[in-house]
């Protein structure tokens, strides 16, 4: 089955949600064949001996992947073993989401009334904080700020 690829480099944190991504032949898709089906770990084989990109974007399925091995086939081909990249092919839906966090080195953010069992609690009610690089533990300023809440 002929299925079309954007494919280009990808240099940073495979963790990472914003992805930098070099898209090679100006981001024009070319046309290979799809050896499996797979979603997740699909196998793709495409007419080039030797290919230098490790990421590319499978047009039809809207997703991106990593591209995890290669190996040169006779005939001038290619086989790409790729793995989805979750964050970025759902990035839209990560962005949207609601959720309650534990720990934020913002000190604006965080819940007066959460009960973290990291650290460790005392039968009165407290703040406890830790302080990390140059933050100030009583006006908050700093970029590196941890804040635990102990509710007795």
């Amino acid at each position: 089955m002929a299925i079309s690829i954007k494919f280009g480099t990808f240099t940073g944190e495979k963790e990472e949600l914003g992805k930098s991504v070099t898209w090679l032949n100006n981001g024009t898709p070319i046309d290979c064949q799809l050896v499996n089906t797979s979603m997740t770990d699909p196998v793709l084989k495409m007419s080039a001996g030797k290919v230098n990109f490790n990421y590319i974007e499978i047009v039809g399925f809207g997703r991106k992947y990593f591209v995890e091995s290669t190996e040169s086939i006779s005939g001038g081909h290619s086989i790409l073993h790729c793995h989805v990249d979750v964050l970025d092919s759902f990035k839209s839906g990560v962005e949207e989401l609601e959720c309650l966090v534990l720990r934020n080195e913002d000190i604006n953010k965080w819940k007066r009334d959460m009960t973290d069992g990291v650290i460790p609690a005392d039968n009165r009610r407290r703040i406890y904080g830790r302080n990390f690089g140059n933050s100030d533990l009583n006006t908050g300023l700093g970029q590196d700020f941890v804040v635990g809440i102990i509710s007795g």
